[in-house]
């Protein structure tokens, strides 16, 4: 199996330019991870697409703070609604905690590996 996936993705960059090769391994990489369930396909939707609100009346209230848009909130109720197993009461803590949450948002310092 191993040398048949190389032997794919050889075959295809032949056909690529070299900045399309990374892209490639990507796509190659989160389907293989899939198959083996390593990836959980809603999480991965949501980092290609983001999170899309179509109905305003539903959605929780956007925090009245400057600091997170309209975008970063939709991310934020989006999250909650297609995976709330991992990120339930995120949107809650966000309002509740929002001092906390802006520092984090326009810190450029990577989290502490203990976080």
């Amino acid at each position: 199996m191993k040398t048949h996936k190389l032997a794919v993705y050889n075959a295809a960059c032949r056909s690529l330019f070299e900045r399309h090769k990374l892209l490639l391994s990507l796509q190659m990489y989160v389907k293989l991870q899939m198959a083996e369930k390593k990836i959980n396909p809603k999480e991965y939707d949501f980092f290609l697409r983001g999170g899309t609100v179509l109905d305003r009346k539903l959605a929780v209230a956007k925090p009245p703070h400057d600091w997170i848009t309209e975008t970063a909130w939709d991310n934020v109720t989006e999250l909650e609604r297609l995976l709330p197993e991992t990120f339930f009461g995120l949107p809650a803590a966000v309002s509740l905690n929002f001092k906390e949450w802006q520092h984090w948002f326009s810190s450029d310092k990577p989290m502490p590996e203990d976080a």
